[in-house]
């Protein structure tokens, strides 16, 4: 592809080390003098594969590729609700895992009322062959089986990491990529691991982000990608 378009490469990058990149960028931005950073694993939801890493110490250890990704999600739905990508991928981005999490159901009267209010919102999906409606539940089940084949990936990981390292133990997850609404809360819970979602604050003070963009700071979020701005610090780090 690069040959026919005329263009030459100059150097290639992993999707892994330029996601890592962006970490070391922000932890050593935001650590003071020289304490010593502690070991978190970095996962990066994507639309067709997710990266999962540990960084230790400035150092990635046990990069690993998982097709559990934003497509394993529609390719799941699709044969439920018998609709095109983009109404899948639609669904994906208004859905919510507080319906997944068990400690959700004990909020207080706001939060039910505010819960009562977004299902309202959420589009009704009609079955294409019997023309009735395809019950919340299916859905619900649906996410909660790709998101906990992703958090079986996450726990391979730090299981892996943990018997390699025992006195320096993976406490924190960095999660970056495709955004689902939280999806970040519903980890935290099933693996009782803080989980810290990348803040485009961390990477750019948002003074200067305001002199550069006409977007607004959570448009640039929202279209944040971590690997690409990893592989912009290729040769700045070092």
């Amino acid at each position: 592809t690069m040959k026919y378009s005329g263009l030459i490469a100059q150097s290639i990058d992993l999707n892994a080390f330029a996601l890592f990149r962006t970490y070391e960028y922000i932890l050593n931005r935001n650590k003071k003098g020289n304490e010593e950073v502690e070991s978190k694993l970095v996962l990066d939801l994507g639309e067709g594969i997710s990266n999962i890493g540990i960084m230790e110490s400035n150092r990635l250890k046990f990069p690993r590729v998982t097709t559990v990704s934003i497509e394993r999600f529609v390719e799941s739905l699709n044969p439920v609700i018998e609709r095109d990508y983009s109404f899948c991928r639609e669904l994906i981005e208004n859905y919510d895992f507080n319906k997944n999490i068990k400690s959700s159901s004990a909020g207080s009267k706001n939060e039910k009322k505010n819960k009562k209010e977004d299902d309202s919102k959420e589009k009704k999906i009609v079955d294409m062959n019997t023309g009735e409606l395809i019950k919340d539940d299916s859905i619900i089940s649906i996410f909660k089986k790709n998101a906990d084949d992703l958090i079986n990936e996450i726990s391979i990981s730090v299981e892996h990491y943990n018997h390699d390292s025992p006195k320096n133990k993976i406490k924190e997850i960095l999660l970056s990529g495709q955004k689902i609404k939280n999806i970040d809360k519903y980890i935290k819970e099933k693996t009782g691991l803080k989980v810290k979602l990348l803040d485009l604050k961390d990477l750019t003070p948002e003074s200067e982000l305001k002199k550069s963009s006409k977007q607004s700071t959570d448009e640039i979020s929202k279209n944040l990608d971590a690997p690409a701005f990893g592989m912009s610090l290729r040769g700045f780090l070092r």
